[in-house]
């Protein structure tokens, strides 16, 4: 038996039974039976039958289309009408109430059997349809990629959601409109128009646009996209419209910007590490001349130009110092230091930065102003907030820094940031530059942001500065209006603990004394090379000299007295020193090892933990610091060799 529930509407009651009679035979089950219209559209709201039998001539005042018409308000079910006669006026009417069947009484079992599977059969497909229809409209209207569909004319059919945000149009405003008006498309790098609606239309095929184009909004924004579109056929294949699918990459091109900008500046930082490495083998040789000079020279005008290299020198290795630490990603490396002597050590480096327009004032107090940071780090901080006070500053000007030790008694409240309570050492970066709006002042420090015009910044400088801040245990507020400048003040928590000082040298007897040690000098670099050994053996050491790490190899083999100590730089042709190193300690456990490298030690220990065995020399050295490490590294015990029962010193 069918589950269908059927409603007949008839008013003759004999006619009525004798359907109901006729349904029961064909399996459909017991009927419900009105004979009015208004009962037809009260009972229709209850049962919610699956067809309607619907006699057009009821008594009363509704007849059964007016009762199909208001039924059909409320829910779309499948009415078949009954009629004794086909009263053209009444077919007309009942079209427009998008009948599934008309009956002509009188009818037999088979008729009226066929009229209501076919009105059940369609009422399915169309449920079927609509769904479809739905899921479909929903998919177009909740997608995030805009689409706009046009007829054979290129006018706008239908906008979704997306495209409504993307074009600023609403679809009411758009639809009947040509494609052009509603979308602007221009080629980037050209600047020519693109009309790819136009193209589908004529080539009968889906066009993709190759260059990212730009888009003109209809308040005249111009924005990146990627897009395509492509014909919309009927069945026979006669194009009937275009399909245009958009998307907005302006962030996705930002994003590329950036991780090529990224790349860039990982690149430049690699190649500058390069040429400080070689170029504080240059350095260490200078520095080793010069000292070779004055301690044989008595001449006083030559001592004095003497004097003016070192210095230089020492000037350039600081400067390389920096160059290394800057292009590098860094371990955080705290300790106790003076940030006033911080500023002044990096006046020059600061001033040189701004530029011959612009003036540089430092401000300190009379009290040590420690604090517990990155040395490093701090500097590079002050490196981006100088290059930051420069750029705002557009026809000369004044950045003035100043440190002091404050001690605030209550929270200060900086903008978004809250300084609690305490003691604090307050640097104060203030510039007389163009200033910043709030819409800014809110961005300031997020990665990637920045007001300045394409190519001229990365926006990654002042999210750096807080980054670094933050590792500190410090706080950034800023102040700033447009016109008026800018102020960063950044608050450090002041440090009890005084910076560590630097033990002077104590030599004995035996530190004076000519030495007999065996060194075996390992560098690629022939002048370096040369100078360590003329320096050493003049301290009495017997010097092996190899410039590799392979030939290094062959003399161990062929001495036949005992090595002492080995001096070798880190990087070399086939085989780094921290390779030849490995190799010589399983050879000759006792012997001491010192590495020697133009990158900081903190570079060396990234690449894996050194044998305890082993001690870091940084280059540039000066001879004093070289025999005074020597000397250091001679006079440690013995190495610490592993053996089965566990660690022991020979």
């Amino acid at each position: 038996m069918s589950d269908n529930r059927i409603l007949i509407v008839e008013d003759e009651s004999i006619v009525a039974e004798d359907i109901s009679d006729s349904l029961r035979r064909l399996g459909y089950g017991k009927a419900t039976i009105v004979d009015t219209g208004s009962k037809a559209v009260e009972i229709s709201a209850e049962i919610h039958p699956s067809l309607i039998l619907m006699d057009i001539k009821l008594k009363g005042a509704m007849d059964g289309i007016d009762a199909a018409r208001e039924i059909l308000k409320r829910r779309r079910v499948p009415v078949v009408y009954l009629s004794a006669t086909g009263d053209p006026k009444n077919i007309e009417r009942a079209r427009l109430t998008e009948p599934f069947g008309y009956l002509l009484k009188p009818y037999n079992e088979r008729e009226l059997r066929t009229t209501i599977e076919m009105a059940l059969f369609k009422h399915k497909m169309e449920l079927r349809l609509r769904e479809s229809e739905r899921w479909h409209a929903s998919t177009l209207r909740d997608i995030g990629d805009a689409v706009i569909t046009t007829d054979a004319r290129g006018r706008v059919s239908f906008l979704n959601s997306a495209a409504e945000t993307l074009t600023g149009f609403t679809s009411a405003e758009a639809l009947g409109k040509a494609f052009d008006e509603v979308l602007q498309l221009t080629d980037e790098k050209t600047g020519t128009r693109e009309t790819p609606v136009t193209a589908v239309l004529k080539r009968g095929q889906a066009v993709h646009l190759t260059r990212t184009m730009m888009r003109r909004k209809k308040d005249g924004a111009v924005i990146a996209i990627d897009d395509s579109a492509a014909p919309i056929r009927d069945e026979a294949g006669n194009i009937t419209g275009v399909v245009f699918v958009v998307r907005d990459i302006t962030g996705r091109e930002q994003i590329d910007e950036n991780l090529r900008q990224a790349q860039k500046m990982q690149a430049v930082g690699t190649l500058a590490g390069g040429i400080a490495h070689d170029f504080n083998n240059l350095l260490t040789a200078i520095l080793g001349y010069c000292h070779l000079i004055l301690d044989s020279c008595e001449e006083p005008l030559l001592r004095e130009r003497m004097r003016g290299i070192e210095d230089a020198s020492k000037r350039a290795a600081t400067l390389t110092q920096q160059l290394l630490t800057f292009s590098r990603k860094q371990v955080n490396r705290p300790e106790a230091f003076d940030l006033r002597t911080q500023v002044k050590d990096m006046y020059g480096l600061l001033l040189r930065l701004l530029g011959v327009d612009m003036d540089l004032k430092v401000q300190t107090g009379a009290d040590p102003a420690i604090v517990y940071a990155d040395r490093g780090k701090i500097g590079h901080m002050l490196l981006n907030l100088t290059a930051n006070a420069r750029d705002a500053i557009l026809d000369g000007g004044l950045l003035t820094l100043k440190v002091e030790n404050v001690t605030l008694t209550e929270s200060h409240i900086g903008g978004s940031t809250i300084v609690p309570p305490g003691s604090y050492v307050l640097l104060s970066v203030t510039d007389t530059g163009c200033g910043m709006g709030e819409s800014t002042l809110a961005r300031i420090f997020e990665p990637f942001f920045t007001t300045k015009e394409t190519g001229k910044g990365t926006g990654l400088g002042l999210s750096m500065v807080y980054g670094i801040v933050q590792e500190s245990h410090g706080q950034i507020c800023v102040e700033s209006a447009p016109g008026a400048g800018s102020t960063f003040r950044i608050y450090f928590p002041q440090e009890q603990r005084l910076p560590a000082q630097a033990s002077p040298a104590v030599f004995t007897v035996d530190d004076l004394a000519p030495h007999h040690e065996t060194v075996l000098l390992v560098e690629d670099e022939p002048g370096l090379r040369k100078l360590i050994g003329v320096i050493l053996s003049a301290e009495g050491y017997s010097i092996l000299e190899a410039p590799d790490g392979v030939e290094a190899l062959r003399v161990v083999k062929q001495h036949a007295g005992p090595i002492h100590l080995l001096l070798t730089d880190m990087i070399m042709p086939q085989m780094s020193g921290r390779q030849l190193a490995e190799k010589l300690l399983s050879l000759l456990p006792d012997i001491r090892v010192m590495l020697m490298s133009g990158n900081p030690a903190e570079m060396i220990e990234e690449e894996g933990d050194l044998d305890p065995r082993v001690q870091f020399l940084q280059k540039p050295f000066t001879p004093d610091a070289l025999t005074e490490k020597l000397r250091a590294v001679l006079r440690r015990p013995r190495a610490l060799k592993q053996s089965a029962s566990g660690s022991s010193l020979q």
